[in-house]
Parts: structure tokens; sequence; C-alpha cells
């Protein structure tokens, strides 16, 4: 269970912030982000945001809440046309991912403030205590999971993005650790690769096991030995692979800590 926060104010903050994260890494998907490229797609999202932030904060749900709520997921929408069109100008920008996630939780932390001066962290369910810390603790988890896995994957490929492969003829299957381009392998295999190896990565740093985290690394680089003699994709996948598990770290120590140490 998590550690107790600082009353249920505190709570609904999490609370907000873990549904941000649900919102913008699980349940938007890349047909979802396509879509706002083109030009539509908004709506849909603003509404998912909606739905998923009530769900995640539903033990403080009150009809200020609400009208509060659907403020945040306006603000949102806004907030993601701004980022479409810096993204057109400046795609795979490690720099536009954090300003943008960096504006989308300054909203949430305001729609907070508004709703504690409003009617304070009330709500009409009558849970007990442990049954709010309970559910506080599953949201973060899936937070903390869909980042890991999703978000992670747009810091890799932000990373990369300063280290191109062109300029060669790339060996076969040298598909980056996250990137989709592929000569003779499966399109996105790189990308989801990527993904079950942060995930794989979090749950062995939040059980502790280090060694075993090791023999992850290892065993992915024997998998592409033959590749790794090519120095400039030996530099591009060491580059991609690294920055992938420093995120699952981060998040995993993070996390080990809010749910009361590893």
């Amino acid at each position: 269970m998590i550690r107790p926060l600082a009353g249920p104010g505190a709570d609904l903050l999490v609370l907000l912030v873990a549904g941000h994260f649900l919102a913008d890494f699980l349940f938007q998907t890349r047909r979802t982000v396509e879509a706002k490229r083109l030009g539509f797609g908004y709506l849909r999202h603003g509404v998912v945001v909606f739905l998923v932030q009530l769900l995640a904060a539903l033990p403080f749900v009150s009809p200020a809440f609400l009208v509060v709520l659907a403020g945040i997921a306006a603000a949102h929408v806004l907030v993601d046309r701004g980022k479409t069109s810096m993204s057109r100008r400046r795609p795979g920008s490690l720099t536009v991912f954090f300003v943008d996630q960096g504006i989308h939780l300054a909203v949430v932390v305001a729609g907070w403030w508004i709703l504690l001066r409003i009617d304070g962290a009330t709500s009409s369910l009558a849970l007990s205590v442990r049954m709010v810390r309970d559910w506080v603790s599953v949201v973060v988890l899936a937070a903390a999971f869909s980042f890991n896995a999703t978000g992670g994957s747009a810091i890799v490929e932000g990373v990369l993005e300063h280290l191109p492969l062109s300029g060669r003829e790339p060996a076969a299957g040298s598909e980056s650790p996250e990137s989709p381009r592929l000569d003779t392998g499966y399109p996105g295999a790189g990308r989801l690769i990527g993904m079950l190896e942060r995930t794989l990565m979090l749950v062995l740093v939040l059980f502790g096991q280090w060694a075993a985290a090791v023999l992850l690394l290892t065993a992915k680089s024997i998998a592409r030995f033959e590749e790794l003699k090519v120095r400039r994709f030996a530099e591009y996948y060491l580059v991609g692979t690294l920055t992938s598990l420093l995120v699952a770290t981060a998040v995993g120590l993070v996390l080990g800590k809010a749910l009361g140490g590893l």
C-alpha cells in the first residue's frame, strides 16, 4: 500500500496526476496520436481524459469536481493542439515532449488547487481511509507502468533522434531499440521489445533483483551480437538500450519509495 500522504488533498492530487498519465500513456493509442496530427481526434481524446481522470479520482467525486475536471480536460485539448503545431516543426523532439507534459501537469495542479478552494477534497462516496489508500496504490501502480512502457518509448526515441543511422547500409535486422525502421525484421518489433524490456526491468527493480537486471541487459546484447560488430550501430543500440533501462530504473526507484520502500 502507498505510504500515507498529507491528508485527502494530497491523495486527490496524486490521483489526478496518475489519471493524467493513464489517459496520455495507456488510453491514448498511436491511432489517436496520428489522428491529432491530421487535425482531428482532439475531442475524442479530451473525452478520454475526462473519463479516465474521473475514474482515477473516483473516491473524491463531487459536483465541483466534475466542473473542474471538465476544465482540465478542455485545457488538455488546447495544450495538445499546441504540441501538434510544435511537433510539425520538431518531430520526435524530447524538448517538446517534456514541455507538453510539464504544461499538462501544471494544469492538473492548478485544477486541484481551485478544487480545494471551492469545497476541499470532499466526496459523496462513503469510503474508509484504508479503502482510499488502497485505491491510490492501485492507480499509482497502473500509471507508473503505463508511463514506463509508452512514455519511455517517447523518451528513448527523442534521445535517438540525435543519433541517426543514416550514412551507411544497416546490418541485417539492425533496427533501433525503439524505432520501427526495419530492413528484414517485423515492423514495430523494436518498439514492442523496448516496452517489454522496460516493463520487466521495472518489476525487477521493484523486487530489488539487480543481478537479474544485469542478466537482462546481457541477454539482449547477445541476441544482437552480429549487429554490434558495426561500431555505428553498436553505439546507437547502446544509447537506446541504456536510456530505456535508465527510464525503467528511475520509475522503479520512485515507485518503490512511494509504495513504502524497495
